[in-house]
């Protein structure tokens, strides 16, 4: 598909998407136009979180550039990426807000920048949530029995990382408030991720269409997967004193899950998702039959 032919609003995410990869890689640039000796030197710190974010911004423009005449099609993968999109362009003056916040003295600033953190986390974990419907609707309808496996395995893991700090006492305190509020939030969003991977991955085995994309796609939500389930197993390793093996592993994989979404938003424009179209058999040869009145009726014969 041309690029030209592409609606509007999905230029929108994409020009957006641009401004958000200037924006990760502006330390960079500006260490080039200064001078600075080895500038190029961070790119590798700095690409694949930029890699990411411009991909999750761009993701209403994938799914725009699938079905280019009605995007809106699968109305829940369309939410969902928009949702998605919009709060990581928000993270930007979010994050300038929460710093402004943070530099004032007293406990009731500190909240208000607790509370702008999660309701980006929770916008977050609805537009997540959202792709997972439009995956479903698209042929990725995972078993019940498979979606509680998920929520189970999500709720064993937040047990096992709040487990040892209630065995050693707790302080009700304001740190309380922020490590309870940090982990629903990572749980919430864990189980949404979760639920992405296991319809992703259903579609990709059930054989939905385009069969290459739903492949991708599955890799791709797997990925997005493990680094959030291998850093909380490295929070459980580390607070058993069992070393820092997974640690390091959760490091290493880091590095594949910022390039998850790239690779999402990849499968998503290449049909990922799409709605497969409804088409009516045609009558069968011979059954077409011409119900009309004969043109000339006979008169009856005199006696």
């Amino acid at each position: 598909m041309d690029v030209r032919q592409l609606p509007g609003i999905g230029r929108v995410f994409i020009v957006l998407a641009a401004v958000v990869l200037v924006a990760e890689l502006w330390p960079i640039v500006n260490a080039w136009t200064i001078g600075a000796d080895e500038w190029w030197s961070e790119f590798p710190n700095r690409l694949p979180g930029a890699a990411r974010a411009a991909a999750v911004v761009a993701l209403p423009a994938a799914v725009a550039w699938a079905r280019p005449t009605d995007p809106g099609s699968n109305a829940w993968l369309w939410k969902g990426a928009v949702i998605v999109a919009a709060v990581q362009a928000l993270r930007y003056p979010a994050g300038l807000v929460q710093g402004e916040l943070l530099a004032m003295d007293g406990d009731m600033p500190y909240l208000a920048g607790l509370v702008l953190s999660m309701l980006l986390a929770l916008l977050t974990v609805l537009g997540v949530w959202a792709l997972s419907e439009g995956l479903k609707d698209a042929g990725g309808r995972a078993t019940r029995s498979v979606l509680i496996l998920v929520a189970v395995l999500v709720l064993a893991l937040m047990i096992l990382v709040l487990g040892p700090s209630f065995l050693s006492g707790v302080v009700v305190d304001l740190s309380l408030l922020v490590g309870v509020v940090s982990i629903v939030s990572n749980g919430l969003f864990l189980l949404a991720q979760g639920v992405l991977a296991a319809r992703a991955v259903t579609g990709a085995l059930g054989g939905a269409e385009p069969r290459q994309a739903w492949r991708i796609g599955a890799l791709a939500a797997v990925v997005l997967l493990l680094i959030p389930v291998i850093s909380l197993l490295a929070v459980v390793v580390a607070q058993l004193g069992q070393g820092t093996d997974l640690g390091l592993l959760a490091r290493g994989l880091s590095i594949a899950t910022f390039f998850g979404w790239p690779l999402f938003a990849f499968a998503v424009s290449a049909g990922m998702g799409r709605l497969p179209i409804q088409r009516t058999s045609p009558p069968a040869a011979g059954r077409h039959r011409l119900h009309v009145s004969p043109r000339h009726v006979p008169a009856p014969m005199p006696d």
